[in-house]
């Protein structure tokens, strides 16, 4: 695992391109007309992205058949705001 971290340019290569791959990431669930739970990109982690469900979709209709597209996702885990 080291190796695969400290190789093609090292562990801040590494974080630029998370960076990178993140907001490109964010900007299309944006596009998409999709809202995220961080207020703002500088509270947002580039390892994780929260998105709210859109205005009438439930976790349990969405999550279901992300999964059998074979995406990974977990629903809400904070009460106040479980079901956006």
């Amino acid at each position: 695992a080291l190796a695969i971290i400290t190789s093609n340019g090292g562990i801040e290569a590494r974080f630029e391109e998370h960076a990178k791959v993140s907001a490109a990431f964010k900007a299309g669930l944006t596009a998409l007309g999709l809202s995220q739970v961080p207020l703002s990109a500088d509270q947002a982690a580039n390892t994780l992205t929260a998105v709210r469900f859109p205005a009438g979709v439930t976790g349990a209709d969405l999550l279901p058949k992300l999964k059998t597209h074979g995406i990974a996702v977990a629903g809400g885990l904070h009460k106040e705001i479980k079901a956006e």
